[in-house]
C-alpha cells in the first residue's frame, strides 16, 4: 500500500508534457531486442470509437540471465 501511495504522491498531481509517436508493433519489437530485451507480451487492439488506428501495447523485459549492460558498453 505504502509503495502505490508513494506512487501516487510523486506521479500525479503535476503538470506533464507528453509527445508521442506512432510506431508499426513489429518495428518497436525488433528495436527492443536490439536492445537486448525480452518481448514478455504484446496486445494489439482495433481502434474504439474515438481513434482513427489500431493500438498496441508491448512489454518487455532484460533476460535473466543479462547481468548489467552498463558494463558492458
Amino acid at each position: 500500500m505504502e509503495a502505490f501511495a508513494e506512487f501516487y504522491r510523486v506521479l500525479f498531481g503535476h503538470a506533464i508534457s507528453l509527445d508521442y509517436y506512432w510506431q508499426q508493433p513489429d518495428r518497436v519489437a525488433e528495436l527492443l531486442s536490439q536492445a537486448g530485451l525480452v518481448m514478455y507480451a504484446r496486445l494489439l487492439r482495433e481502434p474504439d470509437e474515438a481513434e482513427k488506428v489500431p493500438r498496441a501495447h508491448l512489454t518487455a523485459r532484460k533476460p535473466a540471465d543479462a547481468g548489467d549492460r552498463r558494463s558492458q558498453c
